[in-house]
């Protein structure tokens, strides 16, 4: 489904929403006026930057990043004389 910005001509309220190509929204959901709403021209450019990084590539990195410090904290750890 295609993604739409409205625009009411009433109190100006902007909005996104997700819906098919065939349905079209009137009225607006903030001041409740009827049929007063219009499609405002949306452009997506940075989404194809987003679709570029698979998803979950970066909490993937992350958790990655965490392992080697871990395992860094570790080797410290057990160089350390502890005294009992």
């Amino acid at each position: 489904m295609p993604q739409y910005c409205y625009k009411c001509g009433n109190c100006e309220h902007e909005f996104e929403t997700w819906h098919s190509m065939k349905e079209r929204l009137d009225d607006c959901p903030e001041c409740e006026s009827v049929k007063s709403l219009y499609r405002v021209p949306y452009f997506t450019i940075n989404r194809k930057i987003d679709k570029a990084v698979k998803v979950g590539s970066v909490v993937k990195k992350s958790i990655e990043e965490a392992k080697k410090e871990i395992e860094e904290d570790k080797k410290k750890a057990r160089k350390e004389d502890y005294e009992s």
